[in-house]
Order: C-alpha cells, then sequence, then structure tokens
C-alpha cells in the first residue's frame, strides 16, 4: 500500500532534487568573511632588508603572521607602507601571495619583495598589515 500512495512518488521525485540542490549549492559556498576576523590576524616581527638585482635595486619586506581565528587562511593580499623619518608616506606596495596558506591558530613566514625607487636612508619606517584573504575550506 506505501509503495502505491502518491506521496511515495512526490518524495521519490523530490529527494533527488533536493539533494542536487544541495551539493549545488556547496560547490559555491564562499566560507567566512574575512572581515569578521581581521583583528585576529596579527603581523610580526616584520623587518625590512635591501638587495640589486640585475633589474635594479629592492626592498623586501620579511615577517610572521599569527593567526589566533579557528579558520584556515590562503589567498592573502598584504600591504606594505613605508615612512621617511618624520614620518612621511614615501612608499607602498601591495601584493597578492595566492599560494600563501595561513593555517588556523598557527604561524606563518612571509615575504614580500619590490622595486625600490628612493634611496635606503629614506625608508626609516615601515607598517605591514593584511587587505583581505579567503577561507581556506571553501572552494573559492
Amino acid at each position: 500500500m506505501l509503495f502505491f500512495h502518491p506521496a511515495t512518488a512526490a518524495l521519490s521525485v523530490s529527494l533527488p532534487v533536493i539533494v542536487a540542490l544541495i551539493a549545488f549549492g556547496n560547490i559555491f559556498e564562499r566560507g567566512e568573511d574575512f572581515a569578521a576576523y581581521q583583528g585576529q590576524i596579527i603581523v610580526t616581527n616584520t623587518r625590512v632588508d635591501f638587495g640589486e638585482t640585475k633589474n635594479g635595486s629592492t626592498v623586501a619586506v620579511l615577517g610572521e603572521i599569527q593567526n589566533t581565528s579557528p579558520i584556515p587562511w590562503h589567498d592573502i593580499n598584504f600591504h606594505a607602507r613605508f615612512t621617511d623619518a618624520s614620518g612621511r608616506l614615501i612608499d607602498v606596495t601591495s601584493e597578492d601571495k595566492y599560494s600563501f596558506h595561513l593555517p588556523a591558530n598557527g604561524t606563518s613566514s612571509f615575504k614580500l619583495t619590490f622595486r625600490r625607487e628612493f634611496p635606503e636612508t629614506n625608508y626609516a619606517g615601515h607598517a605591514v598589515r593584511i587587505l583581505s584573504a579567503k577561507d581556506a575550506r571553501s572552494r573559492w
């Protein structure tokens, strides 16, 4: 009797559709929003080094990132700003590190390198912050 009931036919048609919709929705899940966790990503132990390549002078910023959030992050966008001795902004750089992975409740090291436009003595101060990142658990 249960086999010939109209609800059985409706359930047999709608159940695969519901499962497909749930699976399709999970494909496009973007994960947690970085803005809600931005205060839990701390850039520490930074330093500036200068170098020379065949293409010109370079500035490198090395440091560590501490993630105190329960979310692993990747595709991190770094922003570094440089000031002279008087505190005046002299240079900036922004760099996406697509292969960079920051584990949940973990620490990672990073390096940003770019072409230097001013003398080394102009680079008296620096600050690095994270502009954006993506939840490493998401498919996007």
